[in-house]
């Protein structure tokens, strides 16, 4: 059984979307991130349904991230399998013109299969071989990058091996001599040149073939199965062109060998088939290196951890903030006025809280920590100078400034509490100034509940709110609930009363 080689998955599986899951794509606006990134609109649009739904399996994120290391290694490699797959699409081309081409070979008559054009169906074994060898061309191409390569990564190395075993056995280019012959010389003009022809490349076992008795014409229905498959068929005299059984034959053993060849093309194109599905992944990695050196803008690949909730990041930015930046300013580089903070929230961090005044950077924090969690979970280059990420199920951000219901408090509670039947452990909710539309007392005991449920599940809420009291309702419900972990608190800090847009942990 033939492999199948993909470059984004060596696990595939299925992602669901939702209505909170949609609502916090919005809040986080990775749609301008990814627009600001590349202007490619195809590109945009994978990119985002890709990043909307966080990878959580850890062989799927390494598998990525080795791959991306091969192809950082080898800065031609993406571009010369870009172009091998260029091949793979004339090949899709011509199998579509098979497909329409052996469909019009087979007509059913009596209960038995016949061929309504001999032309039609040498047309279609022409095509078929040429396939096969365009099929061919593709594993010589591979093998051919891949062998000159400094490649490390699981997927690479699998399918240099396999190439390199296919193209040197010997069976290779004894098919390619038949595709080849096939190909070229398959112009026949009678029913008996066609089946000498054919046999030397499928032996027709279960036709009525040469059934020999005194009657040269007669093929009886019984008759006894050739054994000997290496023995040649011999033809005895008769008159070709008034032998329908012949004719019949013939085109019987050409539709067999159409049937033969089709699978030989498709079993040889599967492992291949999904690579140019995983092109536009690295594409847009190499895209987001060059815009994170052109923008001046520091950057790291991601630790993965399965131990714990962490996510322990330097020095980082809202990679969405610095775009805007530079498309205000193109003559001043953003990380050159950068403003970087640090985020550490270990496994015994249960909840982070913010504090400050207005247009301090707190939204700017908090839109930075779920950008970082959606582009590191990707196996992507993320926007800061350290990461180590727990992979999460979600990345849930709801931005109250951004939600059309924001005026009735009876609303903000049924959207936000929409988001404790979709979260799982160790998932991620960042809320910016949530129950702004009650008085604070209120606010302040529904979002101290809700926090302490989402711990509960141990899921991680990070939380930006003017709300005062926090402390002491958070204090109350962790006695109450008993959910592991503590609540970590930060403010904004200011120097003569001037916001620095950095944030202080209180001890």
């Amino acid at each position: 059984m033939y492999p199948e080689f993909d470059l984004l998955y060596k696990n595939p599986s299925k992602t669901e979307s939702s209505k909170q899951l949609e609502m916090s794509m919005k809040s986080l606006l990775l749609d301008e991130v990814v627009s600001g990134v590349t202007v490619d609109i195809i590109l945009q649009k994978k990119m985002f349904a890709l990043l909307s739904h966080p990878e959580q399996d850890m062989e799927n994120l390494i598998w990525r991230k080795e791959i991306l290391d091969d192809f950082r290694r080898n800065a031609s490699l993406l571009h010369e399998f870009e172009l091998i797959e260029r091949l793979n699409l004339k090949l899709e081309d011509a199998l579509k013109i098979v497909k329409t081409s052996a469909s019009s070979i087979i007509t059913t008559t009596g209960g038995r299969a016949t061929t309504s054009d001999r032309e039609s169906s040498i047309f279609t074994v022409q095509t078929l071989a040429d396939c096969i060898l365009k099929i061919q061309e593709i594993y010589e191409q591979y093998g051919k990058t891949l062998a000159k390569k400094d490649l490390r990564s699981e997927l690479m190395l699998k399918m240099r091996e396999f190439v390199t075993a296919q193209v040197e056995n010997p069976a290779f280019a004894e098919l390619k001599a038949v595709a080849s012959e096939l190909a070229e010389s398959l112009n026949l003009n009678t029913s008996f040149v066609i089946l000498t022809k054919l046999d030397k490349y499928i032996r027709i076992l279960d036709c009525e073939m040469f059934a020999l008795t005194s009657d040269p014409y007669n093929y009886g229905q019984n008759t006894p199965v050739l054994k000997d498959k290496d023995k040649t068929v011999i033809s005895i005299g008769f008159d070709v062109d008034s032998d329908q059984q012949l004719q019949f034959l013939a085109e019987r053993s050409m539709i067999k060998l159409v049937s033969f060849m089709e699978s030989v093309t498709y079993q040889m194109k599967k492992p291949f088939d999904k690579i140019r599905n995983g092109f536009y992944f690295y594409d847009f990695a190499a895209i987001l290196e060059r815009t994170y050196e052109r923008l001046g803008l520091p950057m790291c690949i991601p630790e993965f951890c399965t131990e714990g909730n962490r996510f322990e990041c330097k020095n980082i930015y809202d990679l969405w903030f610095s775009l805007k930046q530079y498309q205000k300013n193109r003559n001043e580089r953003p990380g050159d006025v950068l403003v970087p903070n640090d985020a550490i929230f270990d496994k015994d961090c249960a909840a982070y809280v913010i504090t400050g005044k207005n247009n301090a950077g707190k939204t700017v924090f908090l839109r930075a920590v779920g950008i970082i969690q959606l582009l590191g979970q990707a196996a992507l280059p993320v926007p800061c100078t350290e990461a180590i990420i727990t992979p999460v199920a979600g990345v849930y951000a709801y931005f109250t400034a951004l939600d059309v219901g924001q005026g009735r408090f009876e609303e903000e509670v049924e959207t936000v509490s929409g988001f404790l039947d979709m979260i799982k452990p160790n998932d991620m909710l960042l809320f910016n100034e949530v129950y702004q539309s009650t008085s604070f007392d209120e606010a302040s005991i529904a979002l101290s509940e809700f926090i302490a449920v989402a711990a509960l599940y141990k899921a991680r809420v990070i939380a930006v709110t003017h709300l005062p009291d926090m402390k002491k309702h958070l204090s109350q419900l962790k006695d109450k609930l008993c959910y592991e972990g503590e609540v970590v608190y930060a403010k904004a800090e200011e120097i003569d009363g001037v916001s620095t847009h950095r944030f202080i942990t209180e001890k």
